[in-house]
């Protein structure tokens, strides 16, 4: 028989299938297919179609008279419900709450899909949108952005480092903190600073920073001491002895993208930013210049320092 229009992706279509059942002298049967509501099989005994709850009840594949069914009476049930899914592909287009899956990828949602609750129990997710938790057992593809968090740090300040067990390093008050999805993550780390001089003291000689990863250094994102000299995150020199006057006015930009490989944990991880100067001008001006002029839009700006970290799938 012909028929108009496609079949959809991913469905199977038959024609609803009938079932003989034996009557032992019993109220109970075996069904061949699963159902969940009476209304979805007809049931006739003798010929005579049966109320749906009244006369018989189902439960999965059991199927329950109100009085017992003769091995004299003619009986047979069609299912009306025997349409299958291909498991491979179906379309999505509702919120599912909790799934448990082995394959999670484009062949298996062909439309995005939501789910409200978080994955349970997964093996590799290539499609959809998840909103909630994401079990161990969950694996992201190598790679995927899995979140993003932010900090700032929107106010100017005057940090001064000072001799001894701190070095010259300071904590600046900027930072954000990320609970990771998964410990073996990795944690890219993207700073962007802006920062004045100390022309007074030193002629605009040496700007670094380090990050910090629970109160301490991250070495993971310094580069390599060589002769004596500090390895840091980032670091600028604004050294201009010839032209000093003008070094007070100088705000640049300081900043790069690092990385935390093998993140390690699923607790919360802070990391931090801590600028340092040279020992003979100790002071960093964040967000502004050493001259900090006044002036309304024609004079100095306040910039916005920040620190991004984003939870990369390994």
């Amino acid at each position: 028989m012909s028929k108009i229009g496609n079949t959809p992706a991913g469905i199977t279509q038959s024609f609803p299938s009938k079932q003989n059942i034996t009557g032992n002298g019993g109220t109970s049967y075996t069904l061949n297919h699963t159902v969940t509501q009476p209304e979805e099989i007809e049931v006739f005994i003798n010929n005579v179609r049966q109320n749906p709850g009244a006369a018989y009840t189902v439960n999965n594949t059991n199927l329950t008279f109100a009085s017992a069914l003769d091995s004299t009476d003619s009986c047979y049930a069609i299912f009306q419900n025997n349409i299958t899914r291909n498991p491979a592909q179906f379309d999505v287009s509702r919120t599912v709450n909790t799934l448990n899956a082995t394959t999670i990828n484009a062949s298996t949602f062909s439309s995005a899909a939501t789910f409200s609750s978080g994955i349970a129990n997964a093996g590799t997710i290539s499609a959809g949108t998840f909103q909630g938790s994401l079990g161990a057992s969950v694996t992201m593809p190598a790679g995927s952005v899995i979140q993003v968090v932010h900090g700032r740090l929107s106010s100017t300040l005057v940090a001064t480092g000072s001799s001894g067990a701190s070095d010259y390093i300071v904590d600046i008050g900027l930072s954000a903190s990320i609970t990771p999805k998964f410990s073996t993550s990795n944690i890219l780390i993207n700073v962007n600073l802006y920062v004045g001089a100390d022309q007074t003291s030193a002629s605009g000689y040496q700007q670094s920073y380090f990050i910090y990863k629970n109160g301490s250094e991250l070495d993971e994102v310094n580069g390599d001491e060589e002769g004596g000299r500090q390895g840091v995150a980032g670091g600028i020199n604004m050294y201009d002895a010839s032209a000093a006057s003008a070094t007070q006015h100088q705000k640049m930009m300081l900043g790069g993208t690092h990385m935390d490989y093998a993140v390690g944990s699923t607790s919360a991880q802070t990391y931090s930013v801590r600028t340092r100067a040279y020992s003979g001008g100790p002071t960093i001006y964040i967000n502004r210049s050493q001259q900090f002029q006044a002036g309304g839009t024609d004079y100095d700006h306040v910039p916005q320092s920040t620190i991004t970290l984003t939870e990369i799938a390994a």
